[in-house]
């Protein structure tokens, strides 16, 4: 496949309704933990803060590689930011899964 249409297809399943994604997507590793674990190992400072944080700044990297445009998303901030933005909308959503935060700060990026 190309890369355009890679990141076509993305594109479609990024802005599908959330319910309709939800069945389809496939998540690999720290990132199906849940917003509560990401806040109590964060308030520890442990060896899976680390991970969290690496599985955070893959995820984004991997979505601004094959979007275009997203490498400029990538470029308006730093890496403590992301990770301050999603340890807030953790705090406030302990259930939701750390993908789905990770989702959530691209859709809050993209409307900037």
């Amino acid at each position: 496949m190309t890369r355009k249409l890679i990141g076509t297809l993305l594109a479609i399943v990024l802005l599908s309704p959330a319910s309709s994604f939800a069945e389809y997507k496939s998540i690999r590793g720290v990132g199906t933990a849940s917003c509560g674990q990401w806040t109590a190992h964060r308030k520890q400072r442990d060896l899976l803060t680390s991970a969290f944080e690496s599985w955070l700044m893959g995820y984004l990297s991997a979505f601004a590689t094959w979007k275009e445009g997203g490498m400029e998303m990538l470029d308006a901030t730093d890496n403590e930011a992301f990770v301050a933005w999603v340890s807030n909308y953790c705090e406030a959503h302990p259930l939701d899964s750390i993908d789905s935060a990770a989702l959530s700060l691209i859709s809050e990026m993209a409307r900037r």
